[in-house]
């Protein structure tokens, strides 16, 4: 999937991705395999679910 980056805190090591369709995943740094993203980025991420949405880079 396709999302842009909406907030990422660096200091906390998480941030957020929103699809188009305003779906909107967490991020944390351990899922981000050494790449760096910032606040407005466009990435491409693979989502996964436990007891909230979820998602890698």
């Amino acid at each position: 999937m396709i999302g842009r980056v909406t907030r990422y805190f660096n200091e906390k090591r998480y941030g957020f991705i929103r699809r188009d369709d305003n779906q909107t995943y967490f991020i944390h740094a351990s899922k981000l395999n050494g790449e760096q993203i910032k606040t407005g980025y466009l990435v491409l991420f693979r989502p996964f679910s436990n007891d909230r949405l979820e998602c890698g880079i």
